[in-house]
């Protein structure tokens, strides 16, 4: 389902910062309708006529990390969120099962 994505929250670099406790582990929640430009870029994808967008996350339903690609429509009406547990992966190859 993939409003429960949107429960994912980024992962924060949790540096100090002269506080009492524990730096933050978390800087938010995704939101899909306006990508943080800091934790997501641009890739390139020619299929569709689209758009899409990828980033490392913190899935709070998994407990770990997951890469996250958005794709959008060209007319920014609709989207779809694919995700894959394999951080390292440069590319995510998309296979849509009709």
């Amino acid at each position: 389902m993939a409003n429960s994505l949107i429960i994912s929250t980024f992962i924060d670099n949790g540096l100090p910062t002269g506080k009492k406790g524990r730096p933050k582990k978390f800087a938010g929640k995704v939101d899909i309708n306006e990508l943080d430009m800091k934790v997501f870029h641009e890739i390139e994808y020619t299929v569709d006529g689209g758009t899409c967008f990828s980033g490392v996350v913190y899935s709070k339903s998994l407990k770990t990390k997951i890469k996250v690609v958005v794709w959008y429509s060209e007319d920014k009406k609709s989207h779809k969120i694919f995700f894959s547990n394999d951080i390292s992966a440069e590319k995510i190859y998309l296979r849509v099962w009709d």
